[in-house]
């Protein structure tokens, strides 16, 4: 994962074997891949990540909440790396009230996202439903959710 973030070139060659682990039954192998793939993204010369990217964000609904939470965490990094995506990416992030997860689950998946909102909000197409995305976290039952609201306020409000 290192050599992935400082040097993502050097494991771009391989990106086929990271993305087949967002198939695998094993959580652990879907977490790894989705942070080895965010990293791979500043050097996807050849659209790779366009060509999964409904892989990538399906498991935002995934049977585990790890995998969901990472995925919504490392979205600012794929935004940063094509930003071109940005508005598609957002539009996943906001439609997590939606997924199966259970109430605190989809609240610590929110609380993910409201990070990776901070990374691009300046950038943001559409800051005003992701205005009003956080300002509905400062009510979550999550104190992350809550905390990760207030800090993007803070910094993000005129």
């Amino acid at each position: 994962m290192f050599i992935s973030a400082e040097r993502p070139e050097l494991l771009y060659p391989q990106w086929n074997y990271f993305a087949k682990m967002l198939d695998s039954e094993n959580t652990h192998s879907k977490y790894i891949a989705i942070y080895l793939i965010a990293s791979l993204t500043r050097a996807d010369t050849e659209s790779k990540f366009e060509k999964i990217f409904d892989r990538y964000y399906r498991l935002l609904d995934d049977k585990s909440v790890i995998p969901s939470a990472h995925v919504a965490r490392n979205s600012g990094k794929i935004v940063k790396a094509k930003p071109e995506l940005e508005a598609k990416i957002t539009g996943k992030l906001l439609t997590i009230h939606g997924t199966h997860h259970k109430l605190s689950h989809r609240e610590l998946i929110k609380s993910e996202a409201i990070e990776a909102f901070s990374e691009y909000f300046g950038e943001a197409k559409d800051q005003k439903k992701i205005m009003e995305f956080v300002k509905e976290q400062l009510k979550s039952k999550s104190p992350k959710a809550r905390k990760n609201a207030s800090e993007f306020l803070k910094r993000w409000s005129s």
